[in-house]
């Protein structure tokens, strides 16, 4: 598929055929970690409050929220989650991770720990931002417990799959201001319903599912598919071919 997500594709008959299956988990990165940062400074820098104050006609000096010197937590250490700690480190802060197959640190990154140690990840970071597969064991990852773990000016970004947080807790910890706020590309369900309370959930900012987009989208996925389908048929190996027990690319596998 033209994107790394694969819960819609690898159903039980796909699996059942053995199939060959790729994605283009990395192809995207530049777009998604460009939205996934928007996200974070919208929240950090409360621009959904200045947009509402800019429409009101109301000059109101709010003191936002500096990330130099913060934690960022990155939550999936792959092409997505190495881009967006790149910049983290960029901006000053100092960045610790969690990731199932804890692939080598990388110089950025002063913390890589296991998936089991997300919870002292949620705790310690500023901003966790979510950039792991949707498999059946992320589904409702960060979930109460995750989440009342959190800072009270924590942020949380998720650009990967709405699964991976479970909605109707993080509603109830953004209404009862436990947590600053959150940025999110994705929800559970797409489109968002219009009486959907995410809507109206303060100290949160939606975008509709866009973050992998770009004018070079169609090119770049054609090209990646044609230099497959070399490999392919010359016996070479295929890039981004997919464990379908895990249920995404496997570095190393």
């Amino acid at each position: 598929p033209p994107s790394a997500g694969l819960d819609m594709m690898l159903t039980p008959e796909v699996r059942e055929m053995g199939l060959q299956v790729t994605n283009a988990s990395g192809l995207h990165a530049a777009p998604v970690v460009e939205t996934a940062w928007a996200l974070t400074l919208a929240v950090s820098r409360f621009l959904k409050h200045f947009g509402e104050c800019q429409q009101k006609h109301v000059w109101d000096q709010f003191t936002p929220y500096d990330l130099n010197d913060r934690t960022a937590g990155v939550v999936g250490l792959g092409g997505i989650g190495r881009r967006y700690a790149k910049i983290a480190a960029a901006f000053g802060m100092r960045v610790i991770a969690v990731d199932k197959h804890a692939p080598e640190k990388p110089d950025e990154v002063e913390e890589l720990w296991p998936l089991d140690r997300l919870n002292d990840l949620c705790a310690e970071a500023d901003v966790v931002m979510i950039a792991c597969p949707a498999t059946s064991e992320t589904q409702g990852l960060i979930g109460a417990e995750q989440l009342a773990l959190m800072k009270p000016t924590g942020i949380i970004v998720n650009i990967a799959r709405g699964g991976i947080i479970d909605e109707p807790a993080l509603i109830e910890c953004l209404n009862e201001g436990r947590i600053a706020g959150a940025g999110l590309d994705v929800t559970k369900v797409e489109p968002l319903p219009e009486d959907d309370p995410l809507w109206d959930t303060p100290r949160l900012v939606i975008t509709p599912h866009i973050a992998g987009w770009s004018n070079d989208r169609s090119r770049s996925v054609v090209r990646f598919f044609c230099e497959n389908l070399r490999r392919y048929k010359a016996g070479e190996p295929l890039q981004n071919l997919v464990d379908q027990q895990q249920g995404y690319p496997v570095p190393g596998a």
